[in-house]
């Protein structure tokens, strides 16, 4: 009709009425500039636009097949279009193959100016509902942003495939997009879509090949899409991945979807979420490696490993959240810091290899005081340095490895009330190596038995005064820092320490025990703990075996219940007095209690210790005074090495062992009313270098008294080498009357001058070397002895010298058997011995009898009878011949 019309200038509009238009029916009109066509079934002829290259502007209806029925495109040659409307509602699906011309996407008149070259604008009228197949596949030409109004609700497969062009891409409100949709629009930099728009497609992306994505915006009042394990790398972003890209999520959107943003390494700068979303689905931003902040302020819940492994997230806003999810910051190396609201719960693996050190504070603290529960291995391997978990009278429930290798971790306090911290709670490739904690409050754990005692070297405070049971022997052993310990609060309970509890924790200086009970059966609980100071054992009946041992700086001790005190129990402690008022209730005391107190200068007991065991203050070289009024024996090695010790009180002692006063230099009298045995009685010969086993006395170099009137027994060595001493129950002799046995060597080397053994029908011998060396020696007598020996002052051994010279007179006068060797007696002027009949030789080694007495230099008187006193005469019937 209009064939050629070159004429025909301008606009061209063909009304609503006007059903079709005729082939060719305006081919050549080169003058039209524009062309809009109302009707929504308007069919169009073959090559009706043909040729019309003035057309810029088009506006039709998308329902209208711009190609033709019968292939020929009814705008062929239309070169010059840069502006496409559209009205109408469903849009026409075109085909992508060669044999369908009348649906053939590339005859479409934008199409055909696209391979022009011309940039191309298009708009959708608020009709439109549908934007059909291959509508725009591969318009190249089709530029700036597009559009899609909230009016459509699908795009077709491939519909916009290849438009590398498009810069910005709009979609109001689209339920669905067909295969491959967008596939290959690299050119588009800004995108908005709904938040809860599936970019899925079916068996191609919808957004495959988008790699120029910058900026994305989530919009809507919907919750966001959730995408599986399999299709999360067919969102948009994903393509554009190593682009920085910027996330802005409108208000309105509810939630971010599963896995939304998973393996968004470009995803960049602080997320901010708006009001509007509560929730963020599982692995949402998992892996968002260049991610550094988000926020969002009424956030209630993000799921499973939401921000998992984002290296880059510096800090976290989410005040509203009160739940934090199994692993949702799993991995977050940089995350310092961290906003929630009261949490109550810490998934599994929340903070794991995080760099978190900051929660809910404005120091470097992770402040969580209304936490319930705490997840396993919650904060392993985090930045984690003070941590707060709880509040008094909240329970709290801890899952095992909860700081599992916290390398940096220094403080943990625990309010809430706890039943048990796991064991595993610190512990890493089976080991505490690494663990550096300094502090650890626990006051209402009610059973601490974690395995303290490997790998804690820095810890230097714990608090576990809640606590009834405790673990096994060692629990703390070897904490060479730990310095303060708070056991047991409140009046009414107590706590059983198990063995070396605290050994070796030699910078402890406090620790409350007065509710604390010690067990016989265990013992060295603070073994080598040497700055420990001051104790108070309140409760507990025993001190344990060695409890103290080793505690250097313990000046201050009291127990007033204790009854018993173990072996070593304070032994190289730093002790300095000891008072009856220090154990007030104690009867008895085990072996080497004291040893090696050097501290100690004064030890006094209570009317009820009774007993106290070998060596108990063996080595306290600064003890001047000991007292127990109460004690029934003083038993081996005592005082040995007690070299100022100078006043003795235990007028209860009925016995005194082998070394008992070993080395007491100091101890220049001796007063014992009811000691009835001093030292050993030996079952086999002895020498003089057996002294150091049983000297009860040696090294005693100023001992110059003893008082012991009820003295019995007198051991082996008893007094060996006690030089100086010169009054035994008599002043200026030894008055033994009471004694029943005394044994070799007992007084050898000793001051005696003038001594006294026996009553009559009492003790009938002595041992052995019993008053040799005597040198001070100058009368010796008893009324019951029978038998002397050969050596009881001198040597037998004919080129020793006399070990008696002062010796003046012998009194022996019930003696049958008188061998003791007296050569070289010159002093000696008289010999009472009335019974004898055996005599040995002057310079005998056995006991043959004396045939011929050897005369000395002052003639002795010996009296054999009541004759002839004063003149050297021997009138013996008795004696036997030689």
């Amino acid at each position: 009709m209009f064939y050629g019309c070159t004429g025909l200038t301008g606009p061209l509009s063909l009304s609503s009425a006007l059903k079709s238009v005729g082939a060719h029916a305006f081919e050549g009109c080169t003058g039209l500039t524009a062309l809009t066509i109302s009707r929504t079934d308007t069919a169009l002829g073959s090559g009706s636009f043909s040729g019309c290259t003035g057309i810029a502007s088009l506006t039709l209806p998308v329902d209208v097949n711009s190609v033709c029925d019968d292939g020929n495109p009814a705008f062929s040659g239309c070169t010059g279009i840069t502006q496409v409307s559209f009205t109408g509602t469903a849009g026409v699906d075109y085909l992508d193959h060669p044999s369908a011309q009348n649906k053939n996407y590339k005859n479409t008149p934008w199409y055909i100016s696209s391979v022009s070259g011309r940039s191309i604008s298009m708009s959708f009228a608020h009709t439109v509902d549908h934007i059909g197949d291959n509508a725009f596949r591969d318009c190249a030409s089709l530029s700036g942003n597009i559009v899609i109004p909230g009016s459509i609700t699908s795009i077709g497969s491939y519909a916009f495939a290849g438009c590398k062009n498009i810069s910005a891409l709009t979609i109001e409100r689209v339920l669905s997009i067909g295969d491959g949709g967008f596939t290959g629009c690299s050119g588009i930099q800004a995108l908005s879509i709904p938040a809860d728009l599936n970019t899925a497609g079916g068996s191609s992306p919808s957004f495959s090949g988008c790699t120029g994505i910058t900026s994305v915006t989530l919009t809507g009042y919907v919750r966001g899409c959730d995408y599986s394990e399999d299709n999360y790398i067919t969102t948009p972003w994903y393509y554009s991945k190593s682009n920085a890209i910027s996330l802005t999520v409108a208000d309105g959107v509810i939630s971010i979807g599963t896995r939304t943003f998973r393996d968004c390494t470009g995803l960049s700068g602080t997320v901010s979420l708006p009001n509007s979303v509560s929730s963020i689905g599982q692995e949402a931003f998992c892996g968002c490696t260049g991610m550094t902040g988000v926020s969002g302020p009424q956030v209630l819940t993000a799921g499973t490993a939401a921000f998992s492994e984002c290296s880059s997230m510096l800090s976290a806003s989410l005040p509203s959240m009160t739940k934090v999810g199994e692993s949702v910051f799993d991995g977050c190396a940089k995350l310092s810091s961290a906003t929630f609201g009261n949490c109550t719960e810490i998934g599994k693996y929340a903070f794991r290899n995080s760099g978190i050190k900051q929660i809910n504070s404005s120091d470097n603290t992770v402040s969580l005081t209304g936490v319930r529960v705490v997840g396993e291995g919650a904060f392993a391997g985090s930045a984690v340095t003070d941590v707060v978990l709880g509040s008094s009278g909240a329970s709290l429930t801890m899952g095992d490895k909860v700081f599992q290798g916290c390398t940096s971790l220094l403080s943990l306090k625990v309010y809430g009330t706890i039943a048990e911290l796991p064991s595993a709670t610190f512990m890493a490739a089976g080991s505490h190596s690494a663990t550096k904690l300094k502090k650890l409050i626990i006051p209402t754990v009610t059973r601490f038995t974690m395995d303290m005692s490997s790998g804690f070297s820095d810890l230097e405070e714990v608090d576990i005064s809640g606590a009834t049971t405790l673990g096994q022997a060692g629990q703390f052993k070897n904490c060479v820092s730990l310095a303060k310990v708070t056991l047991i609060s409140g009046s009414t309970r107590s706590l059983t320490l198990p063995a070396s509890m605290f050994e070796g924790c030699r910078s402890l200086e406090t620790i409350n025990l007065d509710r604390a009970n010690l067990l016989l059966q265990n013992g060295r609980e603070f073994y080598g703990c040497s700055s420990l100071n001051n104790v108070v054992l309140g409760i507990s009946e025993y001190i344990s075996p060695s409890a103290f041992e080793g505690c250097a700086s313990l000046t201050s001790f009291s127990a007033p219940a204790a009854a018993t005190v173990g072996n070593r129990a304070f032994a190289g402690s730093g002790l300095t007095s000891i008072t009856s008022g220090t154990m007030p209730l104690a009867a008895s005391f085990g072996t080497y209690v004291f040893d090696g107190c050097a501290s100690l200068q004064s030890a006094a007991f209570s009317d009820r210790t009774v007993s106290l065991g070998a060596y108990a203050f063996s080595g306290c070289a600064s003890l001047e005074s000991f007292s127990a009024a109460g004690l029934t024996g003083i038993p081996e090695g005592s005082f040995s090495g007690c070299s100022v010790l100078s006043s003795v009180t235990a007028g209860s002692a009925v016995s005194v062992g082998a070394l008992a006063f070993s080395g007491c230099t100091a101890l220049v009298s001796l007063t014992l009313e009811s000691a009835e045995s001093i030292g050993t009685e030996v079952s086999v010969p002895v020498s003089a270098s057996d002294a150091s086993k049983y000297a009860v006395f040696g090294g005693c170099i100023n001992l110059g008294s003893v008082t012991m009137p009820a003295l019995k027994l007198v051991g082996d060595f008893a007094f060996y080498g006690c030089s100086v001493l010169t009054s035994v129950n008599a002043s200026g002799a030894y008055a033994l009357s009471s004694a029943e046995y005394i044994g070799s060597y007992a007084f050898a080397e000793t001051g005696a001058k003038t001594v006294t053994v026996g009553t009559s029908g009492g003790i009938e011998s002595v041992g052995n070397y019993a008053f040799y060396g005597c040198t001070s020696l100058t009368a010796f007598s008893s009324p019951s002895l029978k038998s002397l020996p050969a050596n009881l002052f001198n040597s037998s051994a004919s080129s020793d010298p006399c070990k008696v010279p002062m010796l003046q007179s012998i009194s022996v006068p019930a003696a049958v058997s008188f061998l003791a060797d007296l050569h070289g007696c010159t002093a000696l002027t008289s010999v009472v011995m009335t019974s004898a009949e055996t005599f040995a030789t002057a310079r005998s080694t056995d006991a043959r009898p004396w045939s011929r007495p050897r005369c000395p230099r002052r003639r002795p008187s010996l009296r054999t009878s009541s004759t002839d006193a004063g003149l050297w005469h021997l009138s013996a019937p008795r004696l036997q011949p030689p």
